[in-house]
């Protein structure tokens, strides 16, 4: 018979039970599922998803077993599971008695002993909700519905069923179920481990290959015959059943990523402080990260206190539950994302892509991690009677107790005051209502549909508009010595500081020792006072609180050994994954909630610094976009200074509107290289196969191949750089690299590739071409075919299938006359936050999390992202302007730049568009090119709209159709 388990920590399982005795049982168990979707909304199948069959493997058991299910569409070789519950059939069939009880409508007595069903799967949200049938599933739907505080079901980075007992969070629901088990009545708990968040955004495959498994069957099928399992089914049997029990080696995969974690904390020095890994890499390497800290202290194991004693006050959490501006300090900027170069759509020439080498991983080995308790500058929230200091007035009193790397402030604007000098340095950000609501990057990384989340607010740059951004060390210097001297005095006198938190010079202690004496003795008290004078009321409050802080270099801490280690491994293989990934992860548990080692003053210094140098690149090398820490530039058109002029702030921010300015000019990117061996400055650039040619005086040719271009202009850019700015800490700063060699600057660079062609769409989009390669990226659209569907007012068909991210920007090449984008039909995995969003709607279809819903859509060719605002006002009248548009007639500003052919004169629009929004217009039909015209006569509808309504209703038709089971 099956073994149970009597005792579990997490998904380590002891007590072997072989017998049922009436005691309290773990039963862990392997589930998967495999289905097949409609290959089309057309599709006159009764069912949206055809489900196949249902494996099982029970932990310590190699016994698996596939089930059919009951209404497949073909000739069943499986038995078909009859319980409604897949799991009560294996059990039946490896020889245990099961008997479903009458269902339960309240929770049974706690004296009826439980049986704890551990579900393990990978991508758990497609599986769980095909392996209930009648009640059952009614049930688990519930659940997934009507989730309290206490008891229910989650979808973040990976699917996880909680229950709550006083302030413990455990990992299982309590459900309605009882069943009769070899005679013995229990109660039915489930647990779902869900491990696809184990080794973070990766797949099945990976993750079982990373933590030391082979997976011999994984390969039997392409992508397309995956999309036809049914067929597959059939036609193929064997290879069928082998790919399907392939799935069902999760366990085997934690137990092997178990080991393999051991071996990780030995080779830090942490084996001491070994926990097992957690079902996501933010929680494992938080751990880590813990042990490290503990070690410092000398600490047992098992405790948590000196974590929670000098590590939580600088926390996301913590913060954004103040009921001060200081919560709005919980905001960890990302990366810095803007098309510098609007105007241009299409460029042929030889493009360089070059990245931060190792943005976030150096930047964490330069940055000190503080322990103690920070100060806080902060006033009540939403008061008008708050009198805060000026940016000027704020540095006079503070600054001489700012580290660098240590301190952070929110800026805006004086109300009503807008910039005369215009800057595009300073990111603002406008706060959703509540911010204890605000979720932070670790949270929304689990969906590539970030942009569709709410409660973040909005980002943006500003030219005449600064609210609640960031300032930091490296903004300062920005304004010290990159704006210009009105703009500086502009700046300091009306900018005001919202809020600040810093860990003072004058705090800092030498050693662990001395931190944990001086909060030991510390014998502050915190005061408040109510007092009247001359009718007034007065509320002084004192606070005394032990500020001492004690800075560990992250890079000493863990960083630089988990980079070394990653080095003995060669890529691809599991250790260097693993290394890579536990490094990437510490910025992410930098900047969570979740994590009592989060700190948003660490976590805003490292983007800030990134964004910095994103800065200086982007103006430096007058790149088209920045993108976080990369962006493309053209090599035969780089800014140079005039006379050792220093570009500044003001004039930085419109070089895209002329060839050359009275400070700056632009010429081919020189090396001290080429400027040696040839003594003149390089006059053409071209790429002849895997080479790169580069041409002086218009006959003198030398030869590089790819990895001598890239080496020869990885110092190149960064030398640049550092002869167009000075007194600027990310380029000058003399820094010692992984391997104990000095390096001038805070980073390096790293080229990616270089192209012949590209085109430019939006704040981040884009396709680079060269020698039939090519990159393509659209953000909010997803890669691959999509099939293609036209309207011609009866029927509505299937055209064909077009990569509709591709052919866009492959037209914009042509960018006077793009022809317009038809409607195509996108795919998306339901998951359970969209179905509790929209629950009226999909309660009342056989759609459950987990199906591949379809929706219909229609490519934007305008995007506002393209464009930078003067002030946060202007950008909201343009966004009311432009959704009024989309609603009305299915597209904005397009509609005024059609020719005869209905085609687009993509390049009018923008340029007349940049224009407008640069000039201060509130709106496009304030256009001086519109004024003398009545604008509503232009107006008209997309000639794709009907098409649009008519595919939106035929799959509205499709969800329409009742779940009989």
């Amino acid at each position: 018979l099956l073994m149970f388990y009597q005792e579990s920590q997490d998904y380590i399982y002891t007590s072997k039970q072989k017998q049922v005795n009436g005691q309290n049982l773990y039963f862990p168990v392997e589930i998967d599922t495999e289905y097949t979707h409609l290959a089309n909304i057309f599709n006159t199948e009764p069912k949206i998803c055809t489900n196949i069959t249902v494996q099982c493997k029970a932990i310590g058991n190699n016994d698996s077993k596939i089930y059919s299910f009951s209404d497949i569409r073909t000739k069943s070789r499986h038995k078909p599971f009859q319980y409604d519950f897949v799991v009560w059939d294996y059990l039946n069939d490896l020889g245990h008695q099961i008997q479903q009880l009458n269902y339960q409508s309240v929770n049974v007595p706690g004296e009826i002993p439980w049986l704890q069903v551990d579900c393990y799967s990978f991508f758990a949200v497609a599986e769980y909700p095909r392996v209930f049938m009648n009640q059952y599933r009614q049930d688990f739907k519930k659940i997934l519905l009507e989730t309290t505080s206490n008891n229910g079901i989650e979808q973040g980075r990976r699917l996880r069923t909680f229950h709550r007992e006083k302030n413990r969070y455990l990992n299982w629901i309590e459900t309605p179920w009882l069943i009769l088990l070899d005679n013995y009545i229990y109660r039915v708990r489930l647990s779902i481990y869900d491990t696809s968040a184990v080794h973070g955004n990766t797949s099945y495959k990976n993750f079982c290959t990373n933590s030391g498994l082979k997976l011999d069957f994984k390969d039997n099928f392409t992508s397309e015959e995956k999309s036809r399992m049914l067929d597959m089914y059939d036609q193929r049997p064997e290879d069928f059943d082998n790919y399907a029990l392939g799935d069902l080696y999760n366990h085997n995969a934690l137990l092997g990523n178990v080991e393999n974690f051991k071996l990780i904390y030995q080779s830090l020095g942490l084996e001491n402080y070994y926990t097992i890994p957690k079902l996501t890499i933010g929680a494992t390497v938080s751990r880590i990260i813990e042990s490290a800290i503990n070690k410092q202290f000398n600490a047992p194991p098992e405790t948590r206190d000196f974590i929670n004693k000098y590590c939580k006050y600088g926390s996301a959490d913590y913060l954004k539950r103040l009921g001060t501006t200081g919560a709005i300090n919980a905001k960890v900027d990302g990366g810095r994302c803007r098309n510098n170069r609007p105007l241009d759509t299409f460029l042929e020439t030889v493009i360089c892509n070059p990245d931060i080498a190792g943005c976030y991983g150096n930047g964490l080995r330069i940055q000190t991690y503080p322990l103690g308790v920070p100060s806080l500058l902060d006033y009540p929230r939403n008061s008008t009677t708050n009198k805060y200091l000026t940016l000027r007035q704020f540095l006079k009193k503070y600054n001489k107790e700012f580290v660098p790397g240590l301190w952070q402030a929110r800026i805006s604007l004086k109300d009503d005051y807008y910039l005369k000098y215009q800057q595009d340095y300073f990111i603002s950000w406008i706060p959703p209502k509540d911010i204890r609501t605000l979720p932070t990057d670790t949270e929304i990384s689990y969906t590539d549909q970030w942009w569709e989340i709410d409660d973040i607010g909005t980002t943006k740059i500003f030219k005449n508009d600064i609210q609640n951004a960031l300032l930091n060390h490296d903004g300062l210097q920005w304004i010290e010595h990159i704006a210009s001297t009105p703009q500086r005095k502009e700046l300091l006198d009306n900018l005001i500081v919202i809020t600040a938190m810093w860990y003072s010079a004058n705090d800092q202690v030498n050693s662990i020792e001395e931190l944990v004496n001086e909060h030991t003795n510390h014998k502050g008290k915190n005061t408040t006072e109510i007092k009247r004078l001359k009718g007034k009321q007065r509320k002084i409050s004192i606070h005394e609180e032990c500020h001492k802080w004690y800075g560990i270099n992250l890079g000493k801490l863990v960083v630089d050994k988990l980079l070394l280690e990653r080095q003995k491994h060669p890529k691809k293989t599991p250790f260097n994954e693993l290394y890579k990934l536990c490094v990437n992860t510490i910025y992410g548990d930098m900047v969570s909630p979740f994590f009592r080692v989060g700190n948003v003053v660490v976590g805003n210094n490292i983007t800030a610094r990134a964004r910095a140098y994103a800065w200086y690149m982007e103006k430096g090398f007058n790149s088209n976009q920045t993108i976080t820490d990369g962006g493309t530039f053209d090599m035969n058109a780089v800014t140079y200074s005039r006379n050792n002029r220093q570009l500044n702030g003001t004039k930085s921010v419109h070089l895209y509107l002329k060839e050359n300015g009275d400070d700056y000019y632009f010429k081919p990117l020189n090396t001290k290289v080429t400027l040696d061996k040839f003594g003149k400055e390089i006059i053409k650039y071209f790429v002849k196969n895997e080479y790169i040619n580069l041409q002086f005086n218009d006959r003198t040719e030398t030869k590089l191949n790819y990895k001598e271009a890239i080496d020869l202009y990885n110092i190149a850019c960064h030398e640049h750089l550092q002869s167009l700015f000075n007194s600027i800490d990310v380029l000058h700063q003399k820094t010692i690299d992984l391997y104990g060699k000095e390096h001038i600057g805070q980073y390096k660079i790293e080229i990616k590739d270089f192209s012949s062609k590209g085109c430019f769409h939006g704040s981040a989009n884009y396709r680079l071409y060269f020698n039939g390669n090519e990159d393509v990226k659209m953000r909010s659209y997803s890669k691959g075919a999509k099939d293609i569907v036209v309207f011609d007012g009866n029927e509505l068909v299937y055209e064909q299938q077009l990569e509709i991210v591709k052919e866009f920007l492959c037209s914009l090449e042509n960018s006077q006359k793009v022809q317009r984008s038809k409607v195509f039909i996108n795919q998306k995995i339901l998951k359970v936050g969209d179905y509790r969003k929209n629950r009226s709607y999909w309660e009342n279809t056989e759609v459950i999390p987990g199906y591949t819903i379809y929706h219909s859509r229609l490519l934007r060719e305008f995007s506002l992202s393209q464009f930078t605002f003067n002030t946060y006002q202007q950008y909201l009248s343009w966004k009311r302007e432009y959704d009024f548009l989309l609603r009305h007639y299915t597209q904005s500003y397009e509609m005024f730049y059609l020719d005869n052919d209905g085609d687009l004169n993509y390049q009018q629009m923008i340029e007349d568009i940049e224009e407008s929004i640069r000039k201060g217009d509130k709106k496009y039909t304030v256009n001086r090119q519109l004024k003398n015209r009545n604008t509503h006569r232009l107006y008209q509808t997309h000639k794709q709209q009907d098409a649009l309504l008519a595919s939106k209703e035929a799959i509205d038709n499709l969800y329409k159709r009742r779940n009989d089971n």
